[in-house]
């Protein structure tokens, strides 16, 4: 099993543009074969670090590696890219396998 943590910060004003596309990508990734979880969260208080409404973490699980290569070839995957590149500040991507 493979696990992603993504974290996407948005540039200020994009936040709504960057959850559309989300919105209206997430049930085509989550019938990929493979994927176990595709959800997207928003920080809450309480944290270490105030909340900021313009970061998201992204949490993936994929069956196996294969699998989210394929993932993230996929066309759609590429054409939601480009569309929320211009969004974006930065992200970044851990890929995280569970230690027995």
């Amino acid at each position: 099993m493979i696990h992603l943590v993504v974290t996407i910060q948005v540039k200020p004003d994009c936040r709504e543009a960057f959850l559309d596309h989300f919105t209206r990508l997430r049930p085509t990734v989550l019938a990929e074969e493979g994927c176990v979880q595709y959800q997207l969260f928003a920080d809450l208080p309480g944290g270490t670090n105030p909340p900021d409404p313009d970061t998201f973490t992204l949490l993936e699980q994929w069956e196996s590696e294969a699998h989210l290569k394929t993932h993230l070839a996929a066309p759609h995957m590429k054409a939601y890219s480009q569309a929320v590149g211009p969004l974006r500040v930065s992200t970044t991507l851990r890929i995280l396998r569970a230690l027995p």
